[in-house]
């Protein structure tokens, strides 16, 4: 479904409809390079999240992947301090996501913005 300008509305995906907070699985390193001559070197954070198939609901919207999301503390904990081979493991589509369109977009990205900060600091 496209707005009539040709654009995508935005999606907003939930596990229900109390929305309960998750977090993708995700990498950062500061990376420097140049990437203007005149700057010379400067330092750069790169962010990158991991991905999978996706289920039902994402694949309806984005057929190709999915973010991996990890849903409770234990997954949280895995990622952060296991070896890499223990915490892919958590490399796997959701069995149950729902969608719906957000009304409040603008308020959700001020959150996500201002946890992004918060685990940067």
């Amino acid at each position: 479904m496209r707005w009539p300008y040709g654009t995508y509305p935005p999606v907003w995906f939930a596990f229900d409809e109390t929305r309960p907070l998750a977090f993708f699985a995700g990498i950062c390193t500061r990376w420097t390079s140049v990437r203007k001559v005149k700057e010379g070197e400067t330092p750069s954070d790169i962010f990158a999240f991991l991905t999978t198939e996706p289920n039902k609901a994402a694949g309806a919207i984005h057929p190709k992947a999915m973010p991996v999301i990890l849903t409770t503390r234990e997954e949280i904990d895995t990622w952060m301090t296991a070896s890499p081979g223990e915490a892919l493991k958590l490399q796997r589509p959701l069995p149950k996501l729902f969608h719906g369109i957000e009304n409040h977009l603008v308020r959700s990205m001020n959150t996500i913005f201002a946890m992004l900060n918060f685990v940067r600091a």
